[in-house]
């Protein structure tokens, strides 16, 4: 219960601190994410370029029966 202006101002802090705080655990979890997903993209890119490297020409040649 708000009884003064002391105990409105406290809650107004504490709401303000928790907005601040939610946003901050935010932004950091988006930013861990999106280096997640930068190794993942780059482990993709780099297997299908080995992959791509150690396979024959044979496949390129056109096939007759």
């Amino acid at each position: 219960m708000i009884e003064s202006i002391g105990d409105f101002l406290s809650i107004c802090t504490s709401a303000v601190f928790s907005v601040i705080g939610f946003w901050m655990l935010f932004r950091v979890s988006a930013k861990h994410h999106e280096q997640n997903m930068k190794k993942m993209e780059a482990k993709y890119y780099r297997y299908y370029q080995d992959a791509d490297e150690d396979e024959s020409d044979d496949r390129n040649q056109t096939y007759f029966e």
